[in-house]
């Protein structure tokens, strides 16, 4: 055989193996290995709860921030804003407002295109008749309903009817909680950011329910938030819940109140909390951020991880 063809066919077949070696590294890396891992979220170390209130003249905001390593709050912060004009810590409520508002409106689109053939699911139709009638003075659709961040889950959460969590493409519905008889407080709702767990805790129980829409169950429940929870928050990773509740409820003895009192109108006072809980962990953190605030006048909470 000529030397030239055997020297020619061992050059093409080493520059193949480098070839080969080259794509091989180029090749996208296996899913379930290390390297194709997400990069974890970042824990939070602190807490911020934003207490606000509208006035005529615009709306008023204290501001608390908590160190979660130190289990400390921070002074006090207070601002104002201009008249109509909501303060800063209330965007992300109303960006939350626009994204349930736009869930009611496919699920009522769907429910109208279903019931036009088949007979709809009864509780869900008295929860859409319900919130529809409440336009009527002046409510907002998106008041009655807390969606998932995903889209796929709707919870109907008002006083006096039973927490009802709704599947929005399936137009299934299944209570998580009774309503609270003689209660005329509403229970509140907050989903994780990937939309698999639902925390909730209904009035006058002292409880936090927290429920897996994978298992449609309860898998936890923690207690000490208070009988009268105002706000829930996850933290960004999910391994964490925040609530803001009312406790140590008494009556207002100072002299105007007490006149009051005799006038039939008491004015009754609570001290807000911050509760700050651990997945997996019995223990957790409680601190008062503010207390004798009046139940004549309850703030507005955005609780925000930092």
């Amino acid at each position: 055989m000529n030397s030239n063809i055997v020297r020619s066919s061992l050059t093409l077949l080493l520059l193949a193996s480098i070839c080969h070696t080259g794509v091989a590294h180029s090749e996208p890396a296996d899913p379930s290995s290390p390297a194709a891992v997400q990069p974890a979220i970042p824990t939070a170390t602190s807490l911020q709860a934003c207490l606000w209130t509208w006035r005529s003249d615009g709306a008023t905001e204290a501001r608390f921030v908590v160190d979660l390593a130190t289990e400390k709050a921070g002074a006090e912060e207070g601002s104002g804003t201009g008249a109509k004009q909501a303060p800063d810590c209330a965007r992300s409520g109303i960006e939350r407002k626009k994204r349930d508002l736009a869930v009611y409106e496919r699920l009522k689109k769907r429910f109208d295109a279903q019931r036009a053939h088949s007979e709809p699911d009864k509780r869900l139709a008295h929860a859409i008749q319900w919130i529809e009638r409440s336009t009527k003075w002046g409510a907002s659709r998106a008041n009655w309903m807390v969606a998932s961040p995903d889209g796929a889950y709707a919870v109907y959460t008002i006083h006096g009817e039973p927490l009802l969590l709704i599947d929005v493409d399936a137009l299934a519905t299944r209570v998580l909680a009774a309503a609270t008889v003689g209660s005329n407080l509403a229970t509140p709702v907050a989903w994780s950011a990937d939309s698999r767990e639902l925390a909730y805790a209904p009035p006058h129980t002292d409880q936090v329910q927290i429920y897996s829409v994978a298992q449609q169950a309860v898998t936890a429940s923690k207690t000490g938030a208070g009988p009268w929870v105002l706000a829930l928050a996850w933290s960004p990773d999910g391994r964490q819940l925040a609530t803001f509740g009312f406790v140590n409820r008494r009556m207002n003895k100072s002299p105007l109140g007490l006149l009051g009192a005799a006038a039939g109108h008491p004015e009754f006072r609570n001290d807000g909390q911050l509760s700050v809980y651990t997945m997996g962990q019995e223990e957790h953190l409680a601190v008062v951020l503010k207390r004798g605030i009046s139940e004549m006048g309850s703030p507005n909470i955005e609780l925000e991880w930092k």
